[in-house]
């Protein structure tokens, strides 16, 4: 059950059968629960006594998690947003580090905590299109793949067990045509840094009284990048290895690619002449693989 994908979040939007439009928007929510959290930490950190030491790592740098080691932080009682606290004091101490003139102090000064306040009260006086700039970035807490996933099942009109997270047992790694566990392919190549390809959701949904895996890979990109770049690389070898397991194998289980967003989705039609088994191997966006899946 710890795998099953449940909407318990405020913040996802599945409103749609667009996974972009869902994605952008549950982004955005989510954005708003992390100002609600950041503010409650900047008042926290303006109750901070001046004295409040402010830790550094062994390379005399201030980050979030040399502050988490921090007792005075992490006893203070009245402290209820710890790594939002932690987060906002290394964020603010880098940002006068690079230009300590513009907060009345020299290069050589240090920073101290009555510094971190009066940055930390500028951004409570200021409008919340500009606050909303320094709290954590949803982008960044795997908000895209559980709308994704959240969206197939409800809009897959045949589901009979829902998508989810794979399981720490589940042979959840294609490689060579067959499904495999991470450590078995590890001892195949002899090695621990592998690019085999991994699946990312896995459901059931019954054809002609037939129950079907459903095997998923998601992506989602915005813009173009390096990295959105080697999305499309990694959406190549998956495409090419659920061919391999087709043609070695003839059983009940069907292969989605599901890439959203912008860029992601200017790739599809050539992907598209990647595939041999256009049956069983699909590649679309989630409004696509909704469509491809309903339609079996």
């Amino acid at each position: 059950m710890a795998n099953k994908i449940i909407n318990q979040d405020t913040h996802i939007d599945v409103s749609s059968k667009n996974g972009r439009q869902n994605i952008l928007r549950s982004r955005a929510n989510k954005n708003q629960e992390n100002l609600n959290i950041a503010k409650i930490a900047w008042q926290e950190i303006l109750s901070l006594p001046d004295s409040t030491e402010i830790l550094k790592d062994k390379n005399e740098k201030v980050t979030k998690e040399a502050l988490l080691k921090s007792k005075e932080l992490s006893t203070n009682s009245k402290i209820t947003e710890l790594n939002e606290v932690c987060r906002n004091i290394a964020l603010a101490f880098n940002i006068i580090y690079k230009n300590p003139i513009h907060y009345g102090l020299s290069f050589d000064e240090e920073i101290n905590i009555s510094d971190i306040k009066k940055l930390i009260k500028l951004y409570i006086n200021s409008d919340t299109a500009l606050q909303i700039q320094f709290v954590t970035d949803s982008s960044k807490q795997n908000v895209d793949e559980k709308v994704q996933i959240l969206t197939l099942n409800k809009y897959v009109e045949n589901i009979i067990e829902e998508f989810r997270k794979p399981k720490k047992d589940d042979k959840d790694h294609l490689y060579q045509g067959e499904f495999h566990t991470i450590d078995e392919v590890r001892k195949i190549e002899g090695r621990q840094n592998l690019t085999v390809r991994s699946i990312d959701a896995i459901g059931k949904i019954l054809v002609n009284n037939k129950t079907y895996k459903v095997c998923n890979f998601i992506k989602f990109a915005e813009v173009t990048g390096g990295h959105q770049s080697q999305q499309v690389r990694e959406t190549e070898a998956w495409i090419a290895e659920a061919d391999k397991y087709i043609n070695k194998n003839i059983d009940e289980v069907i292969f989605i690619a599901q890439t959203d967003g912008r860029f992601a989705e200017s790739h599809i039609p050539d992907l598209k002449k990647l595939v041999d088994n256009v049956d069983r191997n699909f590649i679309g966006s989630t409004s696509d693989i909704i469509s491809f899946l309903n339609s079996l």
